[in-house]
């Protein structure tokens, strides 16, 4: 795969896990929940999650301007932008083959899976930080 498909196959991947992120955050506040109860939280969020989802956008509409120099060249530019169709008709099929909908911020299951306890720690250990943790434990 060329640098450029792998490149805009990894912008959308990061740009899809920023928007989640949003969704997630913004699903919180919509149900009343406090974010003291994550165990992780975004240093420079929402600024930082905005800005990288920007630059992902960017990014991804940019990485192959090659292809517009002169003389214009189809396979540069094949190359660079193939995968946002991809993307796109994966996503779209996916939706219509599983009949999924997009889920309303105060319907989201926030809750379900999350681990009360981390293996080895003590529940009043849970939502300290990572460093806390390794020094708790040794």
């Amino acid at each position: 795969m060329p640098p450029s498909c792998r490149l805009c196959a990894n912008l959308c991947h990061r740009g899809t896990i920023e928007v989640v992120h949003i969704r997630f955050r913004n699903g919180l506040k919509a149900q009343g929940q406090s974010i003291d109860k994550l165990p992780f939280k975004a240093l420079w969020y929402p600024y930082g999650t905005y800005a990288a989802l920007a630059a992902n956008v960017f990014l991804i509409f940019f990485q192959g301007y090659t292809a517009f120099l002169t003389p214009f060249s189809a396979s540069n530019f094949v190359v660079s932008y193939i995968l946002l169709p991809v993307f796109l008709m994966l996503l779209v099929g996916y939706k219509f083959w599983r009949n999924t909908k997009l889920v309303k911020l105060e319907e989201m299951d926030i809750w379900t899976g999350r681990r009360v306890e981390d293996e080895g720690l003590p529940l009043e250990m849970n939502g300290v930080t990572y460093r806390a943790r390794r020094k708790a434990v040794g």
